[in-house]
């Protein structure tokens, strides 16, 4: 699950709006990530230009961008909103997911080159890293930095997994489909929700996957890319209907 990606950008003196756009798109991103943005909430250009260090333009770019991946909607005479995604639509979105990125796993597993692998890896035990430190932590609860980084390292993971496909259309459509899945994925930083022993289970499944991409075992990528969407699927739309139940009771 996924979702993360804190970018460096380097800025000429006089940076083109493109780029500045760009600094904005992964800026409001992160922030739909990390639930500082969520479902109904309105995007103001002035105070996020502000906030952002950054002119109205590539703000409005940047929201124009999200707007048309799905994730921003403009209502008529009020502006533009994060766009409140139904359990219909994200069951979709897994189903989309769960036909594309074991493809994209398996043919990183027949692509992939070592330094792929060396990358893969490297991420991995990042992760466990901080598995150690989740356990270590008072109540066994993620903060805010450590929440930052495992985020990080999910982006770079699959990113690296959908690039060592070396297939441009399926890392273009592998990826839309995770930018949108993450946005809408701001739940997973409620407190508690993350603990040891979850963080275990997932970074064990993304080293198995890493070793099936170095031991070129399509079949098996497939199979373990196909399970862990699998569980994120299950994760997210219980949390759906937890918050449907619960909402239900307060209504009455």
């Amino acid at each position: 699950m996924k979702y993360h990606v804190i970018t460096c950008y380097s800025m000429s003196a006089h940076p083109s709006t493109s780029t500045l756009g760009e600094r904005a798109y992964h800026a409001l991103l992160q922030r739909l990530r990390n639930g500082a943005l969520k479902p109904g909430d309105q995007l103001v250009n002035r105070k996020l230009a502000a906030d952002l260090g950054l002119s109205i333009t590539p703000v409005r770019e940047a929201i124009g961008r999200l707007a048309s991946e799905g994730i921003i909607e403009y209502v008529r005479g009020g502006g533009a909103f994060v766009r409140t995604i139904g359990r219909q639509e994200l069951a979709q979105l897994y189903d989309l997911r769960e036909t594309i990125e074991p493809f994209a796993a398996a043919q990183a597993a027949t692509n992939a080159s070592a330094h792929d692998v060396d990358l893969m890896l490297s991420i991995c035990r990042d992760w466990a890293l901080l598995v150690e430190e989740l356990r270590s932590q008072s109540g066994g609860r993620a903060d805010e930095a450590w929440q930052n980084r495992w985020d990080d390292n999910e982006e770079r993971f699959h990113n690296l997994l959908f690039e060592s496909s070396r297939n441009l259309w399926l890392q273009q459509i592998a990826r839309n489909l995770r930018i949108i899945s993450a946005a809408f994925a701001w739940h997973r930083r409620e407190p508690g929700l993350i603990d040891a022993e979850s963080a275990a289970l997932t970074c064990q499944d993304h080293l198995q996957l890493a070793h099936a991409v170095r031991d070129r075992k399509p079949a098996a990528a497939r199979k373990l890319m196909q399970e862990h969407i699998a569980i994120g699927r299950t994760h997210v739309l219980d949390y759906f209907d937890r918050r449907a139940a619960q909402a239900g009771l307060v209504r009455h």
